[in-house]
């Protein structure tokens, strides 16, 4: 639910910002090459200047909710308030445009802000891995992965009696570095058995790739009664952190038997793809 907000109020932002800056480009193209006449251009161009202060409060409005739901704070050092404090300079000038006319070329200055306005919104759309569809953001957002259900009884016995592993009950937290330092997960054994893996806090960055495999790998360690299970292709450092993180939960809870090791992140990454271990995903660095 939040990353599909935090997408529709991207785009949201996108095209407000679209609808802005093309003000100026139209006004340009009927000015130099049809001599300013009372064309479609110009028409178009007059009825968005009409608009345009509307558009520039609710660009305010669309950003700050975009950042509300992003996973950086709103008042941070990032690209995306950087945009989002751009927007509200240039809301200032058009505001206060009649004290400002009292400054020489004040619209120039205008201009040139909302210059590097588009500049850093495009630097921004980048550092964050460009777009991504409303569709896609929904399905991420609102499609529900298949419930963590435990593996038949007769399947967990074989899996304790292959591995040797004994776990005792209880509440273990666990910590390990994926893509940011200090993920953290809580690991439930009730019955001998993992029962629950949740990621409790975390420092990964951009919900685009973390968000699958944190809801993704949970169900995949309850269901195989194993931390070692296969990546998400593009969020493999994200994916190793959980695995780490619950292999370090359950180091806690050991009765008898041996758990496995810690993957190493970097010597998994220097093998051959085909020698890798942890499965499929092996995409993106993340």
């Amino acid at each position: 639910m939040t990353l599909f907000l935090n997408i529709l109020f991207a785009w949201a932002s996108m095209i407000l910002a679209g609808l802005l800056a093309v003000i100026i480009v139209m006004r340009i193209v009927n000015k130099y090459a049809f001599k300013n006449k009372k064309n479609i251009i110009y028409k178009i161009n007059r009825y968005l200047r009409k608009i345009h202060k509307s558009m520039g409060v609710a660009i305010i409005v669309t950003g700050f909710y975009h950042g509300l739901f992003s996973s950086d704070a709103i008042l941070s050092i990032n690209y995306g308030t950087a945009v989002w404090v751009l927007t509200i300079i240039l809301a200032a000038t058009w505001i206060f445009k009649a004290q400002l006319k009292k400054i020489k070329n004040w619209m120039y200055w205008h201009r040139v802000i909302a210059a590097i306005f588009v500049i850093v919104l495009v630097i921004h759309v980048i550092d964050v891995g460009g777009f991504i569809g409303v569709p896609n953001a929904y399905s991420l957002g609102f499609n529900p992965l298949p419930q963590a259900t435990l593996a038949p009884i007769e399947e967990i016995e074989a899996l304790i009696e292959d591995t040797g592993v004994v776990y005792k009950n209880g509440e273990y937290i666990g910590v390990a570095n994926g893509y940011g330092p200090d993920l953290t997960v809580k690991v439930v054994i009730e019955n001998q058995l993992i029962s629950s893996v949740e990621v409790v806090s975390h420092n990964e960055d951009r919900p685009m790739y973390y968000q699958m495999p944190m809801e993704k790998l949970p169900i995949d360690i309850i269901k195989s009664q194993s931390p070692i299970v296969d990546t998400v292709s593009g969020a493999t450092y994200t994916s190793y952190g959980i695995i780490n993180a619950t292999i370090d939960a359950l180091s806690q809870a050991i009765l008898s038997g041996e758990i496995e090791e810690k993957i190493d992140v970097e010597e998994e990454h220097s093998k051959p793809e085909g020698e890798k271990g942890g499965g499929k995903g092996q995409g993106k660095n993340h």
